[in-house]
């Protein structure tokens, strides 16, 4: 357990890096795609 938890919070934040940063992309990608939606979000 004690070799396991160090690897499991390093693949979590991996993961977590990982994810934000394709949300990030995929986020600015479709806003400088289309203006109309990302304004949508922001108003809601």
């Amino acid at each position: 357990m004690g070799l396991f938890k160090p690897d499991f919070f390093r693949s979590l934040a991996f993961g977590l890096v990982m994810g934000t940063a394709a949300m990030a992309m995929s986020a600015g990608i479709s806003a400088s795609a289309t203006p109309d939606v990302s304004v949508q979000q922001v108003s809601r």
